[in-house]
């Protein structure tokens, strides 16, 4: 009778695979949208760190009485 611990080497087409068989598929697409998660996000940074953007041009004026103001 052979024990359960033998230091034998296994055999990875008769080994169950830890993960099932559509997680290695499932792993890759994991990885490739956490990537272009990531790709998104340092892309819009950069666009809002370098992006020249135009102040507005309209002008602001308001009057302001005086009794606010103390003397």
């Amino acid at each position: 009778m052979r024990g359960r611990f033998v230091n034998q080497p296994v055999d990875r087409l008769l080994a169950p695979d830890r993960y099932g068989d559509a997680s290695c598929g499932m792993v890759r697409v994991s990885v490739v949208v956490v990537a272009v998660f990531i790709l998104a996000v340092v892309a819009a940074g950069l666009y809002l760190a370098y992006g020249n953007f135009p102040a507005p041009k309209t002008t602001v004026e308001k009057v302001l009485p005086d009794a606010r103001f103390p003397k």
